[in-house]
């Protein structure tokens, strides 16, 4: 187009459209992820599971079984679906079992699959060989962030003899040793503590399993796991009542009582709040208010899936009964938990005792006597051989073992606190020193700052500008066009660029000298910049070139800037 003596060539270049360049993560990656908020407790754990679901075919063999530990995870403690939990893991065990390679996966789904057989059963039998290869299993891969859990869970196997005690502390240590050296997280120190405490209560040493038991329990009260909190009030309350100390029993039932009114999302707190307040209540022979609790705990079965504590509070009911003289409702109660599925699993003293009224039932009480009397012959040989053995020995050892951790982590925040006071004070004393000098120098600093402030201002107008034109030189177009486009890359939005350039230039120069060409340029650089507006990038690119940069605008609307510039300085010739 032509404008007078100053011809001006416009090129128009469009639609600049973004490049998103984030890209899906992977399922390998999302399966990363995903088990990092489940080990994390993280909110989107269920979501990141939703999300790889539909890739599950994708994923490697060994990826596979991953994905379907994760799925039991969240089924059993988010969704409450044991059943679901069982089936995914037992898929993972299916999927891995017999591999040529070990994998965590595997050692995973069957330490997995142990909790739900012992949540089913209480049956060691059950669920402890899942626990010896998930023990197995990790130690050939040497994972150490989760063997000190796994050897924990195994020594609850070694509980249930004087024989086994040495073994199950033996786990322990090794467990303790690993505490050690990787400073576990309240959990995990929790876990050693819960099933320190079980070692010593199934050996009759009920004050070091109450005091143990504490330990668990301030463990997980400081991360705020409601469900821990529960099992180890549970625990307390059997620790008390085997130490003889019916108040800390009692007051230990009614923290039951409002944990259970503080979560009522736990719908089993309620059943053994009341399971184990009744064992107090029978503690202290108050037999109405036990046959209460038993009764008030068999009403809410059907909100826990532990069948050998269902089992437990039948055959308690039956007791409470009996020694209350309701023949009639004990021997009721005793053929009502033959039936139960956690009838097996009740410990030796509970099955002679349901059996010696089922005899009775049956018309048999010559054999429900000597029933009786075999269970009370067991109770005092387990006494002597306990007695007999040197498990005070061990139980002495490993409880020095934690006591020195215990006192390790103590003198390490001693430590720390020192280091944290020693900082202070030497801050302190230079703040002091360096007071009077930051005073002195202040002044100084605020002159000699405004002045960089001021050259620096100067020095980057003076090189961001076209001296010419004062409009931005090729350099600092270049910056603000590259700015622009790399804000607008995220966003759907288009830009235009409009190349400017006078035509026929040198003759002008020739005709009139460069004294007329200096005014033509800065004549074209004034009324196009008058036309853009103000986010527009305008700038002077070489001797009588111009480029513009339109944000936001379509290659119609660059057009219609392009010809209001030619209109304008057609309309104000030089």
């Amino acid at each position: 187009m032509f404008v007078r003596d100053l011809p001006v060539f416009v090129l128009v270049v469009a639609a600049l459209w973004p490049i998103d360049a984030a890209r899906a993560a992977s399922p390998a990656g999302l399966l990363d992820q995903a088990e990092a908020a489940v080990t994390n407790d993280a909110p989107d754990a269920q979501e990141l599971w939703h999300r790889l679901t539909p890739d599950f075919e994708r994923l490697s063999r060994a990826d596979q079984a991953r994905f379907l530990v994760l799925q039991g995870l969240i089924q059993e403690d988010t969704l409450r679906d044991i059943k679901r939990a069982d089936e995914s893991f037992n898929r993972a065990i299916t999927l891995l079992d017999g591999a040529p390679e070990p994998t965590q996966a595997l050692a995973d789904a069957y330490y997995e699959r142990a909790y739900i057989k012992y949540v089913r059963t209480n049956n060691t039998a059950e669920y402890c060989p899942d626990r010896e290869k998930a023990v197995a299993l990790t130690r050939k891969l040497n994972t150490r962030a989760k063997l000190p859990k796994y050897l924990t869970a195994l020594s609850f196997c070694y509980s249930d003899t004087p024989e086994h005690f040495q073994h199950g502390l033996a786990l322990l240590n090794e467990a303790v040793s690993f505490a050690e050296a990787n400073h576990l997280r309240p959990e995990e120190r929790g876990l050693i503590y819960n099933a320190t405490a079980i070692l010593y209560r199934k050996n009759q040493l009920y004050s070091q399993a109450y005091e143990y038991s504490r330990l668990a329990y301030d463990q997980w009260k400081s991360i705020g796991s409601l469900d821990s909190m529960d099992t180890q009030l549970h625990n307390l309350v059997s620790n008390a009542l085997g130490m003889g100390d019916l108040d800390k029993a009692e007051k230990h039932g009614k923290e039951m009582f409002e944990l259970a009114d503080s979560a009522p999302q736990f719908k089993d707190f309620r059943f053994f709040a009341n399971l184990d307040s009744g064992l107090v209540a029978m503690a202290r022979d108050d037999l109405p208010r036990a046959i209460g609790r038993f009764e008030t705990a068999k009403r809410w079965e059907h909100d826990t899936e532990e069948s050998a504590f269902i089992a437990a509070n039948r055959a308690q009911l039956a007791a409470a009964y009996f020694l209350h003289d309701d023949v009639d409702a004990a021997l009721r109660e005793a053929a009502a938990v033959s039936l139960l599925p956690g009838y097996k699993s009740l410990d030796s003293e509970q099955l002679q005792f349901v059996e010696a009224l089922r005899q009775y039932t049956g018309k048999h009480p010559v054999q429900a006597m000597q029933t009786l009397y075999s269970m009370h012959r067991a109770g005092r040989k387990r006494q002597w051989e306990f007695l007999a053995n040197t498990t005070l020995d061990h139980a002495l050892r490993h409880n020095m073992r934690i006591q020195q951790y215990e006192k390790q982590l103590l003198e390490n925040e001693v430590q720390i606190q020192q280091l944290k006071l020693a900082a202070q004070q030497r801050q302190q004393e230079a703040s002091r020193l360096y007071l009077a000098l930051a005073a002195l120098a202040a002044l100084s600093l605020a002159l000699l700052a405004f002045t960089l402030w001021r050259s620096r201002r100067r020095f980057r107008t003076q090189a961001q500008t076209d001296p010419l034109t004062g409009i931005a030189n090729r350099r600092h177009f270049l910056d603000r066009a590259d700015q622009v486009a790399r804000r607008d890359r995220h966003q759907p939005r288009v830009a235009s660029v409009l190349v400017l350039d006078i035509d026929h230039f040198k003759l002008i120069n020739d005709a009139h000298g460069h004294q007329a060409g200096d005014a033509a340029i800065r004549h074209v650089a004034r009324h196009a910049s008058a036309c853009l507006r103000d986010g527009d990038v305008f700038g002077r690119t070489g001797g009588e070139e111009f480029a513009a940069l339109l944000p936001a605008t379509d290659a119609a609307a660059g057009w219609q800037v392009a010809e209001r510039i030619r209109q304008v300085i057609e309309r104000t010739p030089l």
